[in-house]
């Protein structure tokens, strides 16, 4: 991480406008489903440093001694969310090893952070999921979703195993405190001609949904074992999600792709939603993997 510089690519942005109070508002041109995203300030005085002259612990020590009032940890925090973020939009680039590429740990506010599963959670997601299995006690402002089409005794120790160990299965957490707190899992297509990867599990705070879903989404491509091309989200006649997820999904940029009528029986029918990835991304996805070939 020492060696690597970030560079702030302008040229990435599908648009760029200067708002009030030292706000803007971008476009990246590789992730234009994003649509329109606001920077404040001080994310934007953090990219105008990074312009491949300075590693990160660098630009640490500028905004350290820029803003000698302003604690170090939190300096250090937006730094990381900053350059983190917007190298998942393609907005940052790097001079050398993008230093998040396969570490994939992304700080957030009040102590959490964003990473991807290893091995050593499988006890602690094995936890949370079983904590979570009685949606009657899902407590007020927690988002949670199970796939419809889940089996029985498919997240028990053994199997869940087996989807960490064969990356059958990724699984995003939301952590605080070395506990998981939050948690998004998307199985990979089966069949070597599919494409699309489904959500299984969300379970999330509101607050700390879109965070989660968009680390979810940006990285899934970089780990997948297989090629991918969009992500599947199931919902049945009989079971519908709530109204949040269910304006969050299309929000995000879902679109109805399929109406599958009595596909489960029993009058269950199936509609599926579709978030494509874009080709510029996933040929710059296939490009950076090449290195760790």
């Amino acid at each position: 991480m020492k060696e690597a510089k970030p560079v702030f690519k302008k040229d990435n942005l599908l648009y760029e406008s200067e708002e009030k109070e030292g706000y803007w508002t971008i476009t990246s041109r590789l992730h234009p489903e994003t649509r329109e995203l606001i920077i404040n300030p001080t994310a934007r005085e953090i990219l105008e440093l990074a312009d491949g002259s300075r590693t990160i612990n660098e630009m640490v020590s500028d905004f350290i001694s820029r803003y000698p009032d302003v604690a170090k940890e939190k300096i250090k925090v937006d730094i990381f969310k900053t350059l983190s973020s917007f190298t998942r939009l393609g907005i940052v680039e790097w001079v050398g090893d993008n230093p998040f590429l396969y570490r994939y740990e992304e700080p957030l506010n009040d102590g959490y952070s964003l990473s991807v599963a290893q091995e050593d959670n499988l006890r602690d997601i094995e936890r949370f999921i079983k904590s979570m299995e009685d949606l009657s006690k899902v407590q007020e402002g927690i988002v949670s979703y199970k796939n419809p089409l889940i089996m029985q005794g498919e997240y028990s120790e053994l199997v869940l195993r087996q989807k960490l160990f064969a990356f059958s299965e990724e699984f995003f957490l939301l952590r605080k405190d070395s506990k998981t707190k939050g948690m998004i899992s998307i199985s990979l297509p089966v069949h070597p001609k599919e494409f699309g990867a489904t959500v299984k599990l969300v379970i999330c705070p509101e607050k700390f949904l879109n965070d989660l879903f968009k680390y979810s989404r940006d990285y899934l491509p970089y780990l997948a074992v297989r090629d991918i091309s969009k992500i599947e989200f199931y919902e049945t006649n009989i079971e519908p999600v709530d109204s949040f997820l269910s304006d969050f999904i299309l929000k995000a940029g879902f679109r109805k792709e399929a109406e599958l009528k009595d596909e489960i029986g029993f009058g269950k029918d199936l509609t599926i939603y579709s978030l494509n990835y874009g080709k510029d991304f996933l040929d710059r996805v296939k490009e950076q993997r090449k290195k760790f070939i």
